[in-house]
């Protein structure tokens, strides 16, 4: 069984084949955000062949009920290891090839259990942006004043809120947001690997 960090560092081959797989006008978007986390963002877009390729070369950490057991709780999203696919495939409730399961899905590990979300075409597998204030957002409403609700274009799919625009400044409905995990992810993206129940605190 290899552990998660032995699977990260497999992934420095993996960044180096996206990176040559990325058209020009992304090369600088993936410098600015620390390569690996925009590689991650990238997977979903990359030609099938070219993903495919890159996770090959990324060593499999073995079974996810051993390798978050020892993480304990990692923040760090990856790519979904091909042996997971099938599990995750359940999980998720996804009737998906595993090449397809293993491009679009990240796992990570929370108290000890194997987490699973599936990107999709534009589902927030990363940390909810819980700003309410937002200088993009309020762009917008210069705009659109009163707008009754701003659309996801313009707030990002990563925010838990709902926004409007009151005269021209954009108010974020914290009343109705999204339910997030204890580490701030979308709980609804994130589903446990089957027989790996997350940990309750009473």
């Amino acid at each position: 069984m290899r552990s998660i960090a032995s699977f990260m560092r497999g992934t420095g081959r993996m960044k180096f084949r996206i990176f040559r797989a990325l058209p020009r006008r992304r090369w600088s978007a993936w410098l600015a955000t620390g390569g690996f986390v925009f590689s991650l963002c990238a997977l979903p877009s990359l030609g099938h062949a070219a993903a495919s390729d890159a996770l090959a070369h990324a060593a499999d950490p073995g079974d996810p009920a051993q390798v978050c057991a020892k993480a304990g709780t990692d923040d760090r999203l990856m790519p979904l290891p091909p042996s997971w696919a099938p599990a995750a495939r359940q999980a998720l409730g996804l009737a998906m090839p595993d090449a397809v399961m293993t491009r679009t899905t990240f796992a990570r590990c929370m108290d000890g259990t194997a987490m699973v979300c599936n990107a999709g075409a534009n589902l927030p597998c990363g940390k909810a942006d819980k700003r309410t204030r937002r200088k993009d957002i309020a762009a917008y409403c210069a705009d659109h004043r009163d707008a009754g609700m701003i659309p996801a274009y313009a707030t990002g799919h990563d925010t838990p809120y709902t926004w409007r625009c009151v005269g021209t400044r954009a108010v974020a409905d914290t009343a109705h947001a999204d339910q997030l995990d204890a580490r701030g992810f979308f709980a609804r993206y994130w589903q446990a690997l089957p027989g790996n129940v997350p940990k309750r605190s009473d």
